[in-house]
């Protein structure tokens, strides 16, 4: 990760989500083992990029938001099926 700076739980607790700042991107992992499940976005301004992305929440949902600081925007993510 290139500055890690906010993170988030998924609703029953299976996965840690992680601003990945700098590599413009959300990582993925399992918070019971620390083990890296992944990583999605990447730098854009589409649906689904980011250009230095801060805050993460998660809804009892599991909506995910995101805050995508640098294109002004909240991005959000319905929950994976």
């Amino acid at each position: 990760m290139r500055s890690p700076f906010d993170d988030a739980l998924s609703p029953n607790g299976s996965i840690l989500y992680v601003t990945d700042t700098n590599n413009n991107r959300i990582d993925e992992f399992n918070p019971s083992t620390g083990a890296y499940l992944g990583s999605w976005g990447s730098k854009g301004s589409a649906h689904g990029q980011f250009v230095q992305p801060q805050g993460i929440v998660v809804d009892a949902a599991g909506n995910i938001y995101v805050n995508d600081y640098g294109n002004d925007r909240i991005e959000v993510f319905a929950p994976a099926s």
